[in-house]
Formats: structure tokens, sequence, C-alpha cells
């Protein structure tokens, strides 16, 4: 759908249904109500990591963020060395 409608429109859509199936999981008054929120939540998240990883990948070059990636993820999450 993303090669289709275009990858932003996409994003634009999966986390607006993201936040209104949140909305809904909110205001449920019955289990599947709650159920079926998450279950829809799922696939508008997923879809909104994939497609925001596509924009990434398109939008920015790889030399300039995959150098980065292993030198500064040891700053921001310490590594305990037993």
């Amino acid at each position: 759908m993303a090669n289709y409608f275009g990858k932003r429109p996409i994003f634009v859509f999966a986390s607006l249904l993201l936040s209104v199936c949140f909305l809904w999981g909110a205001v449920a008054t019955s289990f599947e109500s709650l159920f079926w929120s998450n279950v829809i939540a799922a696939f508008a998240g997923s879809s909104t990591e994939a497609v925001g990883v596509a924009i990434v990948n398109v939008s920015i070059p790889k030399s300039v963020y995959l150098p980065d990636i292993g030198f500064k993820t040891p700053k921001i999450v310490p590594v305990s060395r037993s």
C-alpha cells in the first residue's frame, strides 16, 4: 500500500487509526470492545513502525546514520560487562 499511496500518507493514516483505537480502548465498556480495539491497534502500530523505518531509509543516506549507531548506543544504554 505504501508503494501505491505513498509512505507518508500511510504513516499519517496509521497513526490516526492508532490514536482512535487507543481512545476506543479507553472508553470501552466490555471486554470484547477492548479486545477488538487492541487487535486493530496492533495492526496500526506495526504499520507505523514499518513505514517509519522505510521513510528514514529513503530520507537519510545510510552513510550518515549507520556509522553512528554502534558508537552512540553504548553511551545511551550502559552495557554491564560481567
